[in-house]
């Protein structure tokens, strides 16, 4: 096994360790269903009314899903009676459940650091494996559906049709401003080698932090295992990655739907990484029920989470959180918008560089918050 520990990519005060790495014991909640606006806000509220606070918690979305696995304490305790911690994974469940929808929601204690990237890796990947099979089995029976012909194509659907893609790619282009500039859509490309029986996964991206760990969580997650692997970053920042893998059980044989199935799973485990929405970072004094009354005004306000990491440090009693904002229909949120919903909730905008450096955090505010610009981040990504 090999074991890596190295510095977040994101903004950590002063270096200081997370509570969690603190704790020998700890609740963790694991869920993942159909997402909606105000789910994260509804979740926080309930562990909050219940006098359960949240340590540390990591939120994705993606296409439509929402997986989180959240580190819950009670008095500075997990929690120790078994009623109540059936009752709460009862209650997110319900509030999670939607008709025609599968929800996965688990508790249970948990000793020592929780990777919360990994579990949230599997979690997802469960749900779209379930998505993709259910999609494939559908587009199988409509197939073989007999076709019904025509004797001219229909004209105003097709130019309607057209529309629509032009809209989406559009739409795209807006939707990439808001993107972390590591993102890129993966080139990925599977085929087998007769002569050792190996399955052969060539993927080229732009290089970031953690793609080799994406890629290789999800081939250990169904099931495929690498017997020679081949890793290049240019200096052009492309990345290559070469797999020689076969499937752990079963015959080795080259299967095409197995193979579609792998591609995509591959595809959405590296792009997953790069949310949507304004990145927000908010620090604070680490006070009870504070992370859930910034999520309930921010959905009040008509603003989604999208994303979410929060951490709360041991040694300088603060939380860290860094947040991706949404509007509720979807849509990107006005920067100014957001940034006066966060004022109205307490909080006091601060400088990037003083944000990340300065430890002591002031009274008069119940948590100072700061945007990540963009420009910035291209620049320093070119420079670094």
């Amino acid at each position: 096994m090999l074991n890596v520990y190295m510095q977040d990519e994101e903004i950590v005060q002063n270096g200081d360790d997370t509570d969690d790495s603190h704790r020998i014991e700890t609740t963790i909640f694991e869920a993942s269903g159909l997402d909606r606006t105000g789910l994260v806000a509804d979740v926080m509220q309930l562990l909050t009314r219940n006098e359960c606070d949240v340590r540390s918690a990591a939120v994705w979305t993606y296409k439509g899903r929402v997986a989180f696995v959240l580190s819950v304490s009670e008095k500075g305790r997990p929690i120790i009676e078994s009623i109540k911690l059936d009752n709460l994974n009862q209650l997110i469940y319900r509030i999670m459940e939607s008709p025609g929808s599968t929800t996965i929601v688990r508790a249970q204690k948990v000793r020592g650091e929780v990777h919360h990237d990994r579990r949230l890796h599997q979690l997802m990947l469960q749900d779209e494996m379930r998505g993709w099979m259910d999609s494939n089995n559908s587009k199988r029976i409509l197939s073989s559906e007999p076709e019904v012909l025509q004797d001219r194509p229909n004209v105003k659907t097709t130019a309607s049709a057209i529309l629509k893609v032009n809209d989406s790619a559009a739409e795209l282009d807006h939707l990439l401003d808001y993107r972390s500039p590591k993102f890129d859509q993966p080139i990925i490309d599977i085929s087998h080698c007769s002569y050792p029986n190996y399955w052969t996964i060539n993927i080229k991206c732009k290089d970031r932090t953690k793609l080799l760990f994406d890629t290789v969580c999800t081939l250990a997650d169904m099931e495929y295992d690498i017997y020679h692997a081949t890793i290049d970053a240019s200096s052009e920042g492309v990345a290559s990655q070469e797999y020689f893998v076969r499937p752990r059980l079963g015959d080795a044989d080259f299967n095409g739907n197995d193979a579609e199935l792998l591609k995509a799973m591959l595809d959405s485990s590296i792009q997953r990484r790069f949310p949507k929405g304004l990145k927000v970072h908010v620090r604070s004094s680490d006070r009870f029920g504070c992370l859930a009354s910034l999520a309930r005004q921010l959905q009040v306000a008509g603003l989604s989470i999208s994303r979410a990491k929060v951490r709360t440090f041991a040694t300088s009693n603060s939380c860290g959180h860094t947040l991706y904002v949404m509007n509720s229909d979807g849509a990107m949120p006005e920067k100014r918008r957001v940034e006066q919903v966060l004022i109205d909730s307490g909080g006091r905008m601060a400088d990037l560089n003083s944000f990340a450096t300065s430890s002591a955090i002031c009274d008069d505010a119940r948590f100072d918050f700061t945007f990540l610009e963009r420009q910035q981040g291209i620049f320093l990504e070119i420079i670094g």
